[in-house]
């Protein structure tokens, strides 16, 4: 199991925090990867809505519900690979 350091969290919130909702997934995502799990899928698309949001200026609602549809694949692998996944989940 992976477990993120308190700065890590932190880094998380700040970026929450700091409205760069993307960039703190991002951060998740590479934080979890290894030689088993690479999440191409979840990288790629997280990658698109950022450049999407930086085209738009915001989040579109229909790149919203792509966001939220791939959260939930988030969700579970952070709840299925971190040992402090609350934590984790909750800085989002």
């Amino acid at each position: 199991m992976i477990t993120f350091t308190q700065s890590q969290i932190s880094q998380i919130a700040d970026l929450t925090d700091n409205n760069d909702h993307t960039s703190a997934r991002l951060l998740i995502i590479e934080a979890m990867k290894d030689e088993e799990n690479h999440f191409e899928f979840m990288i790629n698309s997280y990658k698109f809505i950022e450049e999407q949001q930086n085209i738009f200026g915001h989040l579109p609602h229909n790149l919203s519900i792509f966001r939220n549809e791939t959260d939930k694949t988030l969700k579970l692998w952070i709840f299925k690979l971190v040992s402090n996944a609350k934590q984790v989940w909750q800085a989002l």
